[in-house]
């Protein structure tokens, strides 16, 4: 009997000194809430001490927010990245943060993004300096610029689907993230390498990309000390293009967006440290977006015939199927009102980045509650597209529901507000030429029906995607 009582003290004890833990860190985080405000927090939840809630949202991220909007609706507190966090989504809630921009909110992404994207930049620059560099990149894309590109996009795009082809098997998700990083080292950065070394690479950059989202604990083994060791890899590989690149062409290369960015550099927009973190940061924006949305892709084209038919119909009304019809232009990209209804609806059912981040610079009212000053705030997307992005189910994919209009801030792939993606352009315009080379030029036939995609930190199929591949 005395043996069980001890046992009974024994389990009951470390139970009740973590529920006092958990209680006591969520009163330490709420006292920090503005008490000069009548408005009260909204509701939620802090997590464990000092972790929060960061593992649940880094690992079941799905199940996370769903229970968080089933428990809260569309603003709630919570603890992530080690800060504490006002979320929020809808179209509403969504328009307040990013019409709040230097004067209620500013950018502010976890501590670890910050550290492996490097201080230095676009994602991190703040008022006039984000506006400068801003503007010195858009000339990258340019009608003119973008024309340029096309050409590259394509001979690569196809040369993929081909050897898809002659394989008869592949798993869509590598292969995306093989040929969408082949398209990024040579559009984005002018860089042609030898295939094995492409493929380390690849792999490099897979851990760098994986670890952006972490806790910020340096330590052996940690997600940090990962990402840095990786970001350096990469750095060292991207110093030498561009010291490369200044040998061989150092005033008249308009041929990728390096060329763009080191026009720039001599005209003092940016450092040459700058010039490095910002190929490093367009590389994980166009890789890993236009991989995620092309995964996408792939999948619904293989399970909706009637999208790719209507896709078929679409190319044959202009010209572009049959012998002589190889190449594409910008322009006749442009007239493809159709495929730009698909990719759209791709990118609004799994929009590859899952929200922003900002830091609020003062305490102000949303939805009836406060957000107190040096909170964190992010916004949703891919919630803010399933409950208001087009005027049709949101959770059914019709590319036709582009055919009506939607509200405007309601649908934000590449975010929103003067923080928008300066890349969206292009990153359209490759995932249109797959569309286009994709269905003139093979048949795909998905091995498992029934495939699930993850959605952190980009949506992806679980499985890979296996699926066999034909030629037409």
């Amino acid at each position: 009997m005395w043996s069980l009582s001890l046992m009974l003290k024994m389990i009951m004890l470390p139970t009740i000194l973590s529920a006092a833990a958990v209680r006591l860190w969520n009163v330490y985080v709420t006292s920090s809430r503005d008490v000069t405000w009548h408005l009260p927090l909204p509701p939620g939840h802090f997590g464990i001490p000092f972790i929060g809630e960061s593992f649940y949202m880094l690992f079941f991220r799905n199940l996370y927010l769903q229970r968080k909007r089933n428990a809260y609706g569309n603003i709630y507190v919570t603890h992530l990245f080690g800060n504490p966090t006002v979320r929020v989504c809808g179209a509403e809630y969504v328009r307040r943060i990013l019409r709040g921009e230097n004067t209620l909110v500013e950018t502010q992404w976890p501590l670890s993004t910050r550290l492996l994207l490097g201080e230095g930049s676009l994602s991190h620059a703040r008022g006039l300096d984000h506006t400068v560099k801003k503007k010195a990149l858009l000339k990258a894309f340019s009608s003119d610029a973008l024309s340029s590109y096309v050409p590259v996009i394509q001979q690569i795009t196809r040369k993929y689907i081909q050897q898809w082809i002659v394989r008869g098997r592949v798993s869509v998700c590598e292969e995306m993230k093989t040929l969408n990083f082949e398209l990024a080292l040579r559009v984005l950065l002018g860089a042609d390498l030898a295939a094995a070394e492409q493929r380390r690479l690849t792999h490099v950059f897979e851990t760098f990309m994986w670890n952006l989202f972490c806790l910020p604990l340096d330590m052996p083994g940690s997600g940090l000390r990962k990402g840095r060791d990786a970001r350096n890899k990469l750095l060292a590989v991207i110093d030498e293009i561009i010291k490369t690149r200044q040998t061989q062409a150092p005033f008249e290369d308009r041929n990728s967006v390096l060329g763009y960015i080191q026009a720039a550099e001599r005209a003092g927009s940016y450092t040459h440290e700058e010039v490095k973190n910002l190929c490093l940061e367009l590389l994980f924006a166009g890789h890993g977006t236009t991989s995620s949305a092309g995964c996408s892709l792939v999948y619904y084209l293989a399970k909706r015939c009637d999208v790719r038919e209507k896709v078929i119909a679409e190319l044959q009304a202009h010209g572009l199927l049959g012998v002589g019809c190889d190449h594409v232009t910008l322009q006749q990209l442009n007239q493809l009102s159709y495929v730009n209804n698909v990719v759209k609806e791709v990118l609004r059912i799994s929009a590859p980045i899952p929200g922003g981040f900002r830091r609020a610079l003062q305490t102000f009212e949303i939805g009836g509650y406060q957000v107190p000053k040096g909170w964190s705030v992010t916004y949703d997307i891919h919630s803010t597209h399933g409950i208001s992005g087009c005027s049709c189910d949101p959770a059914a994919f019709n590319p036709d529901c582009w055919n009506q209009a939607s509200t405007p801030v309601a649908y934000m792939p590449f975010g929103g507000g003067r923080r928008s993606c300066a890349g969206k352009d292009l990153a359209r315009i490759m995932l249109k030429v797959f569309v286009v080379e994709h269905v003139r030029g093979c048949s795909v036939r998905l091995l498992n029906e029934r495939t699930r995609f993850q959605t952190f930190p980009m949506p992806y199929p679980t499985d890979g995607m296996p699926v066999n591949v034909t030629c037409l």
